[in-house]
């Protein structure tokens, strides 16, 4: 069959760098950015500096995405470009010391087989800038073991801090570094626990606080078990996951499972366990009713990427959800009515220059309560007022 015939590893790099640069193109090709709290940093990087305090983050990331980024989408797609291609190159070199040869489908298998990584790379936040640090700072170590190189080591250790400063949450990566090493397993696992032990007793708030257990205010991110939903056509390759990493594997599936947005973290040990089992006994997708006799997990991959790219040009906000808001923010400055909006939509608000109230956290206004006339943008069917669009209701 011919799409076996063709021998990918001779320019995987290449492959790589095209598929590091799709989420930044669909930034572009959408005109805006994705993800309600990315638009509280894009509206600090265009000048709006009075919500930097908003932000949780340092004050040097709210200097780069003020001065850096600036409010320039094309800028925001090369920088995201950059990182997102030095991510997937690290886990090549993460993915060598069990993979070898075979270790360059490893960063091709984790950007495409699932949409977690192309999602998370559409966020204009400090996670994104915090786990790509992490998992650079991991390839470093893994070359730094390779070419025992104390520069390597200094650099890796640098940005692993400023990583966790960034997001707490990259430690879960930064401790992938473990398993590089040459250790009994039992070593592996009680380096671990004495690890997570010192983390909570210095860090038991913000873990705490991270997990939200009130269905009523969950957001998507946070519902439990959601996430597995981007997994499920692989979750069953957990059984593979190679030792020693096997074991933090389930962990951060079940990380993920209470949370879904870390879900992400569970995608490589699990694409681990995929090419484990490709490697022992062969993969790939029956196609027989369609004249093919079977697709090879590459191919697979390569065509559900080009999904991920559609469904990133077509998640909400749109350039249509965004050019109705702007109209619903100037019947309401025209007419001298309020607009009130649904929380989650409040960071789109305030980018379009619309100062609202509800756009940190839960709850939602109190629609029935509100005097009247007033302007609604909400998903929700308001009593008593008139639809005017997707989400614009005249109350």
């Amino acid at each position: 069959m011919y799409l076996e015939k063709i021998d990918i590893s001779k320019f995987w790099l290449w492959v790589v760098l095209v598929l590091a640069a799709l989420p930044g193109l669909v930034l572009l090709l959408r005109g805006t950015v994705w993800g309600s709290d990315s638009f509280a940093f894009w509206s600090v990087s265009c000048g709006q500096a009075h919500y930097a305090g908003m932000l949780s983050s340092p004050g040097w990331f709210v200097w780069f995405i003020q001065n850096i980024v600036n409010c320039n989408l094309v800028v925001l797609a090369l920088i995201t470009w950059f990182l997102y291609f030095l991510v997937l190159i690290s886990i090549y070199f993460f993915a060598k010391k069990w993979f070898k040869e075979k270790a360059y489908l490893v960063p091709i298998y984790v950007a495409c087989l699932t949409p977690l990584f192309f999602i998370e790379v559409l966020r204009f936040e400090n996670d994104f800038f915090g786990w790509s640090l992490a998992f650079i700072s991991l390839g470093l170590f893994s070359l730094f073991l390779e070419k025992k190189s104390l520069g390597l080591l200094f650099l890796s250790i640098f940005l692993a801090v400023f990583s966790v400063i960034l997001w707490f949450p990259s430690i879960f990566i930064l401790l992938l570094a473990v398993f590089l090493l040459d250790l009994p397993l039992l070593w592996y696992y009680l380096f671990l626990g004495i690890g997570f032990i010192i983390g909570l007793s210095q860090y038991l708030g913000y873990v705490l606080g991270s997990f939200n257990f009130n269905p009523l205010t969950w957001v998507s991110e946070e519902i439990p078990l959601v996430g597995l939903v981007f997994i499920l056509h692989i979750l069953h390759f957990y059984k593979k996951i190679p030792l020693p990493l096997k074991y933090y594997g389930w962990f951060l599936l079940v990380l993920g499972a209470l949370k879904s947005k870390y879900m992400f973290l569970a995608v490589l040990p699990l694409v681990f366990g995929l090419l484990a089992k490709e490697l022992e006994s062969g993969l790939s997708l029956k196609m027989e009713m369609f004249g093919i006799k079977e697709i090879p997990v590459l191919y697979v991959c390569l065509i559900l990427m080009v999904g991920w790219v559609v469904m990133g040009l077509s998640m909400y906000p749109t350039q249509s959800d965004l050019n109705e808001m702007k109209r619903a923010v100037s019947y309401s400055l025209d007419t001298n009515q309020q607009l009130y909006n649904d929380w989650g939509d409040g960071w789109m608000l305030v980018s379009l220059g619309y100062d609202t109230n509800f756009k940190s956290s839960f709850p939602n206004p109190d629609w029935n309560s509100l005097p009247r006339p007033f302007v609604a943008w909400s998903k929700e069917k308001i009593v008593g007022c008139v639809l005017k669009g997707k989400r614009t209701q005249y109350c």
